[in-house]
């Protein structure tokens, strides 16, 4: 018989075991966010606590984000994957997704990053993808529907325990969203 020893997880976060996939980590958000300027900040209920037993090649980070915006702000705005030990904005930005410009336009929309482990080493290595689908077709959240990024990160110490992961943003002057819902996940750990 095999046994598990669950990790310690903050509020919020929750550890379940798959059968043929490892440990899976999920959080996700209890109240809407509103973010509205240019400083960068961490979206609540994305943070990921890494067991114990550590990333592993394969694993996957995924974020999906359902956005709401208002007619202010026409920016691109930048959302980024961060690694680190403290759990916060703090945290080093890793794998990083600038969205195309939007328009001066409301609109509804659905953000969802994915990223897969490389390698795990003191030089690992983490690809992602940005997908922003929206109900405009060329105004709102961006100028194209959909919009896609893929982003490579430059090789960094991932195989540390107590490491966490976070989805931060900073959007364009004058922008304004409120994330009305969030859904993290770290499976095959």
């Amino acid at each position: 018989m095999v046994t598990f020893a669950e990790p310690t997880l903050l509020p919020g976060l929750k550890s379940e075991i798959n059968p043929g996939g490892g440990l899976e980590v999920r959080n996700f958000s209890v109240a809407a966010q509103n973010i509205a300027d240019t400083t960068r900040v961490q979206v609540i209920g994305s943070q990921l606590l890494v067991p114990a037993s550590g990333l592993k090649v394969g694993s996957k980070i995924k974020f999906v984000l359902d956005i709401t915006k208002t007619a202010a702000g026409t920016a691109s705005a930048v959302f980024d994957v961060a690694f680190g030990t403290a759990g916060t904005v703090a945290d080093t930005a890793r794998v990083s997704f600038t969205k195309i410009a939007g328009t001066g336009v409301g609109d509804v929309g659905r953000l969802t990053i994915e990223c897969v482990v490389r390698s795990v080493s003191a030089t690992g290595v983490v690809v992602g993808q940005m997908t922003l689908q929206h109900s405009l077709a060329i105004t709102g959240l961006a100028t194209q529907n959909p919009v896609s990024v893929v982003t490579i990160s430059s090789g960094f110490d991932n195989d540390g325990q107590e490491l966490f992961i976070g989805l931060n943003a900073t959007l364009g002057a004058s922008d304004d969203y409120t994330i009305q819902k969030v859904e993290a996940s770290l499976t095959g750990v």
